[in-house]
């Protein structure tokens, strides 16, 4: 049976829990909101397939094919506009539901926004909620088993999440399927889904029903500013919440490593992606395509099979895109020191004893440094020199390192 020694050895793709034959295996979370398997021995038979399908313990190793690399902005605006970067996602969508196909994808589980899940959707009005980053740990809940049986029902599938979740699906499936098709968005690591619950309990607390929903990495201030968004309801008088990765108490814990989940630190699928296509950021497009350069998203996809190829020049029409030379593809990240162990233990005692705002101030206080770069940020927002500037900064970060 499978048992959990490390946290580090455990990514919560459920794929153990899934494959059980006697459903003996039940995910629980552990203090910092992130799930786990818990097997009920008095059920287990000790199989043993629920270690067999573990990711992480025996991970895939996909073939290697060439580098297909691709600048990708959906031709619809509207899609593009509400998507985290160039909408390649939502085309894919379509071109799957319109062969009466399946899609899985991330969304918040309902209006209180939250809780993050993965959800089945058959229609293209479902479809909008997986739109746009969450950056929370979603749970995958049932649909490893829901996107099986749609496959041997010979229905085409399209199933995505973190690379992690992608090797999960597969591990448990068991065996390649021409009718599925994986899309895997690179991550720099999963949040807590406890804190995120405190997080919205803050606002809550604050704006009360007054809340329609969170958008993470907004563009209303431009797609080169990443921005959390919290907007009202309409004709509630109260004005939406909008702030930058330098000021959000959210995006500033994410960013410094207080809230992700141990596993990612060693993820086997960092570099080596097992989906049929990889997609990312490309904030610096303006070096590469110029112009692409409109301050509206453009998405980086790597194709990472020939099924993924072929599926490709079936739906490329509805994208602009522009291949990408050999050599320059990297997955960018950006990786913080992390904080240390006594520190994040802590936090997360205090957040279940403690008022979630007392906590959250004095663990990550809004401070005058911060308060500089928030306003200095918008200053040069409206003076249109922003973009710039951070092109100059990163190339001195860069340089330093």
């Amino acid at each position: 049976m499978i048992e959990i020694k490390k946290k580090s050895d455990c990514c919560g793709c459920t794929a153990c829990a899934a494959i059980c034959p006697k459903d003996a295996i039940i995910m629980k979370e552990d203090n910092e909101g992130f799930l786990y398997p818990t097997v009920d021995k008095e059920t287990c038979i000790n199989c043993g397939v629920c270690e067999r399908v573990c990711p992480i313990k025996y991970p895939i190793r996909q073939q290697k094919r060439k580098d297909d690399i691709y600048y990708i902005q959906c031709k619809d605006e509207n899609i593009r506009s509400q998507s985290t970067s160039g909408g390649m996602f939502t085309a894919l969508a379509e071109f799957v539901i319109k062969k009466e196909g399946a899609v899985f994808g991330c969304a918040f589980q309902d209006a209180s926004c939250d809780r993050v899940v993965h959800k089945m959707a058959e229609d293209m009005e479902d479809i909008h909620e997986f739109r746009g980053s969450k950056y929370v740990q979603s749970d995958v809940n049932n649909t490893y088993r829901q996107a099986k049986k749609c496959l041997k029902e010979n229905r085409l599938v399209c199933y995505s999440g973190t690379p992690c979740q992608i090797a999960g699906l597969k591990k448990y499936l068991g065996r390649d399927y021409e009718n599925l098709i994986t899309v895997d968005v690179v991550c720099r690591a999963v949040p807590s889904p406890f804190v995120w619950k405190k997080y919205v309990e803050v606002f809550n607390k604050k704006y009360g029903n007054k809340i329609d929903h969170f958008k993470f990495r907004d563009k209303i201030w431009g797609y080169s500013y990443s921005t959390m968004s919290v907007y009202m309801k309409e004709g509630s008088g109260v004005k939406d919440y909008h702030r930058g990765i330098e000021s959000d108490l959210w995006l500033r814990m994410f960013f410094s490593g207080l809230i992700t989940r141990e596993s990612c630190d060693q993820c086997p699928y960092r570099e080596d992606h097992v989906s049929d296509f990889t997609i990312w950021d490309c904030f610096a497009i303006k070096e590469y395509v110029p112009e692409f350069d409109d301050d509206k998203g453009t998405t980086r996809m790597r194709i990472n099979t020939n099924k993924g190829m072929e599926i490709f020049q079936q739906i490329k029409e509805a994208y602009r895109w522009k291949s990408m030379p050999e050599g320059i593809a990297k997955f960018e990240r950006a990786y913080e020191e992390k904080k240390n162990l006594q520190v994040k233990e802590s936090f997360y005692r205090d957040l279940h004893e403690q008022e979630p705002e007392h906590v959250f101030n004095r663990y990550m206080p809004y401070t005058v440094k911060i308060a500089i770069l928030q306003y200095g940020r918008m200053f040069t927002l409206k003076l249109g020199i922003y973009k710039s500037l951070k092109k100059v900064w990163n190339k001195v970060k860069n340089s330093s390192r």
